[in-house]
């Protein structure tokens, strides 16, 4: 946007920024994915009957995996760092053969693995609400109640399903093309296009590359946009974290 938009030559800059630039997307957009996957598997552990379960969905856990996955990244993505540099006035990896890799890696790591734990983890919270929602129904009624427990259960697992369906469409369709496009670019040799073709390239890549950006940005709107159940415990957590600690600063001590 800065570079085509502005007329800003961005990749005219330094090498170290084109580093940077790419360290910084990488690991941000692992951390991002990751954190996601982690929230899949804590829904899973907070639906779990099993007591022992139960506890790996804890704030304390999540922050030390929000921590330890930081981390690894940071570590990990250091080889963009070594491998990233100019190009043509390009900012990409000059090396055949570390791109190959590079794009292969990303491709199943950053495009279709994540995949696999969402439904995983979904499928077994969907699992358990259904089990949940039997196990009520088997027990006999008591003074009406047992019609609206119900329905409440089966409300939540409606929205649980569509909360599942709507993260993984959406990760398929923003989050996905732009490692398959990279792949693609490897093989037809990208470096040698001129003209008009370089120019095509140019914006179906920084297109998908944008996307990959989008893909995370929506998954916060969708989930208040399609879920009761979201925007109550973010409603919950507002009044309690913020608003509530607010009114204690503005009060004066008695």
């Amino acid at each position: 946007m800065i570079q085509y938009g502005y007329n800003v030559p961005v990749n005219a800059v330094p090498e170290w920024f084109c580093k940077v630039r790419y360290y910084i997307f990488y690991v941000a957009a692992a951390n991002a994915r990751y954190n996601m996957m982690f929230a899949a598997a804590d829904r899973y552990f907070c639906s779990c009957r099993n007591a022992l379960r139960r506890q790996w969905s804890s704030p304390k856990i999540a922050v030390r995996l929000m921590i330890i996955d930081a981390i690894v990244w940071l570590l990990f993505y250091i080889q963009v760092l070594v491998f990233s540099g100019l190009q043509n006035g390009k900012c990409r990896i000059p090396v055949v053969s570390i791109m190959t890799y590079f794009s292969f890696y990303i491709t199943v790591e950053n495009g279709f693995f994540p995949i696999l734990p969402l439904l995983f983890f979904g499928i077994l919270t969907i699992r358990n609400i259904h089990q949940t929602t039997r196990r009520t129904r088997a027990t006999e009624p008591v003074k009406g109640s047992q019609p609206v427990q119900n329905d409440r259960v089966s409300k939540k697992e409606t929205q649980l399903h569509k909360m599942l369906a709507n993260q993984v469409i959406i990760y398929l369709v923003l989050n996905v093309p732009y490692p398959v496009y990279t792949v693609y670019r490897t093989f037809i040799g990208v470096s040698s296009f001129t003209g008009s073709r370089a120019l095509i390239d140019t914006l179906i890549n920084n297109t998908l590359y944008d996307l990959v950006y989008l893909g995370y940005a929506l998954q916060f709107p969708i989930f208040i946009l399609t879920s009761d159940i979201f925007r109550r415990e973010l409603r919950q957590i507002i009044q309690t974290k913020i608003i509530h600690r607010c009114r204690q600063l503005i009060t004066p001590a008695s």
